[in-house]
């Protein structure tokens, strides 16, 4: 209950802000532009293949990643599919931690690319068939706007021409966060610390780290307070990271799911 409560006053204070200064934008006024791409238009059937969402932001703008931290919203795709077809969670790339004052955020400036996989039936459409998307979008600066589009892709027609988007998805898979093989302990102290340990499997960490760099974006909120400064040390293979916690009770957290920044 403190944690829904948390997140409607902290709803509640954002759109209490943003609704007069949106109402004073241009109409025309758009601070994103949005298209989606597929790493191959013609397909068959029974293939899993790449789709991304490319959000193109305006100078200065910002939007958020899976978990926004202490205000904002994540930004949303709903794909309208053929009968048959399923689409994955969306992979996100590393964000930046944008902090004001006493709050924190995680979120991404000029571009950012979300990553998906299609997956394709047994049986296709007869004919060249199209799949669609709306973005809906939080979009901030010193105020937020929030704001939608949709885009869409045709498959199995006459264009086939996709190099532009193979190669930026190309791109975009650089940028994702790989999996950490190792042992993962989490706690909480007396000090109400969040505690983790960290120790990579079966490979050295990298030389030359930087402990004022690393730092820990959960996946989930509440479970640290974002503003606030890790404290890392690096004993011989493993990281350990306390970190001051936020206001979810630590023994409601069985599996704890982030990222964890090196530099």
């Amino acid at each position: 209950m403190k944690r829904i409560l948390y997140k409607f006053l902290m709803l509640t204070f954002l759109l209490s802000v943003i609704s007069p200064m949106a109402q004073a934008q241009d109409a025309d006024t758009r601070y994103t532009e949005v298209h989606v791409h597929a790493e191959k238009l013609r397909i068959t059937s029974n293939e899993e293949i790449t789709i991304a969402t490319e959000i193109k932001l305006a100078p200065h703008w910002h939007v958020y990643w899976r978990n926004p931290g202490d205000s904002g919203l994540p930004v949303r795709i709903e794909w309208d599919l053929p009968e048959g077809f399923e689409i994955s969670d969306i992979e996100w790339p590393t964000p930046e931690k944008i902090t004001y004052d006493i709050l924190a955020n995680y979120g991404y400036y000029d571009r950012v690319v979300l990553l998906q996989t299609l997956k394709v039936p047994n049986v296709l459409p007869a004919a060249d068939f199209t799949i669609s998307a709306n973005i809906d979008m939080l979009v901030c600066e010193n105020i937020c706007i929030p704001e939608s589009d949709s885009d869409s892709i045709t498959f199995n027609g006459a264009d086939t021409q996709n190099t532009n988007a193979i190669s930026l998805i190309t791109d975009a898979k650089t940028k994702m966060p790989q999996n950490l093989n190792g042992d993962i302990v989490f706690a909480e102290n007396e000090n109400k610390e969040l505690l983790l340990s960290i120790t990579p499997k079966n490979s050295k960490l990298p030389q030359g780290l930087d402990t004022t760099k690393i730092e820990f974006f959960p996946y989930d909120w509440g479970v640290l307070q974002h503003v606030s400064t890790p404290k890392v040390t690096l004993s011989d293979d493993k990281i350990l990271i306390s970190h001051v916690r936020g206001d979810e009770d630590i023994s409601n957290t069985e599996k704890l799911n982030g990222l964890l920044i090196l530099g």
